[in-house]
């Protein structure tokens, strides 16, 4: 989700890296590359509970009425609902997640690669520049030497 925060911020024109929710969204719904079942309601709940809530923790999130948790399942749907202990909770089946995220990032890959558009490239130019100003370079170098295999010296 992280990743998604700042893939997000870098394909929107006027992204704010502290806007976690909207860089997530831009993010998912790039493109319709995400599957439709990533509704509005559900990137709020992975922004609420799993962004800022579960994955900074080892337990179950829990409002007053709800109890959002994790898990690894065959199934199909992102968020299921299961039983533990009698209580009722809304788990996140993180090999989907995992499965969306790794097509979107495939899809991302093809469209930078191929696109005639300038403006995504622009848009994530300027996102690294806001970011990384004072280490960003986008002037080319060269170099005599390129790689140096493990433990061997360079020569000097």
């Amino acid at each position: 989700l992280s990743t998604l925060d700042f893939l997000g911020y870098l394909l929107n024109s006027k992204g704010n890296p502290d806007d976690t929710e909207g860089n997530i969204s831009t993010a998912i719904q790039h493109n319709n590359y995400f599957p439709p079942s990533y509704t509005p309601d559900v990137i709020k709940n992975l922004v609420i509970f799993y962004r800022h809530g579960i994955m900074h923790s080892f337990y179950p999130r829990q409002t007053t009425t709800k109890i959002y948790g994790i898990h690894k399942s065959d199934n199909k749907l992102l968020l299921e609902s299961l039983v533990s202990e009698g209580h009722s909770i809304i788990s996140l089946n993180v090999n989907v997640l995992s499965a969306d995220f790794k097509l979107f990032i495939d899809k991302i890959y093809q469209e930078i690669l191929s696109t005639s558009d300038t403006v995504i490239l622009e848009n994530i130019l300027k996102g690294f520049k806001v970011i990384y100003s004072e280490t960003l370079t986008t002037s080319p170098t060269t170099t005599t030497q390129t790689t140096i295999p493990y433990g061997v010296n360079a020569k000097k």
